[in-house]
């Protein structure tokens, strides 16, 4: 039996029924111009291929000079949506905050939520995790 995205989400709840949407993080969420930010950023954040470096080595087979570091990596932390690094940038400079503190800024963890483009409301801190 396959769930339609409504019940997959019924018994979640969607972020601008519980909060004031006249509040002011839900305000400027609104009437920020988020696909113009991201495209103008995008080419800043994609994958760029490295050029390598060459090291001379020798092993029990004789001398090699292998190209390590070159090419583009997809090793690392899947990436994170561009509007939600950007909002939590503002957040962070216009609250004073912390690199960890922006995920709870704002009037509310709700309104900031909203803020950074989430709909559904969210249990798990997904921001905040280390990478380490």
């Amino acid at each position: 039996m396959s769930m339609t995205p409504e019940s997959e989400n019924f018994f979640r709840s969607r972020l601008d029924q519980m909060i004031d949407l006249r509040r002011p993080l839900a305000k400027l969420a609104s009437r920020m111009p988020w696909q113009e930010i991201e495209a103008s950023i995008a080419q800043l954040f994609a994958r760029k291929a490295r050029a390598g470096k060459r090291i001379d080595d020798v092993d029990l087979f004789g001398s090699t000079s292998p190209l390590v570091g070159g090419g583009i990596s997809n090793a690392g932390r899947p990436r994170m949506p561009l509007r939600l690094m950007v909002s939590l940038l503002y957040l962070k400079h216009a609250y004073n905050e912390s690199d960890e503190g922006p995920s709870n800024a704002g009037e509310s963890r709700r309104s900031g939520s909203i803020f950074r483009g989430e709909t559904i409301l969210s249990t798990d801190c997904l921001v905040t995790q280390p990478s380490w």
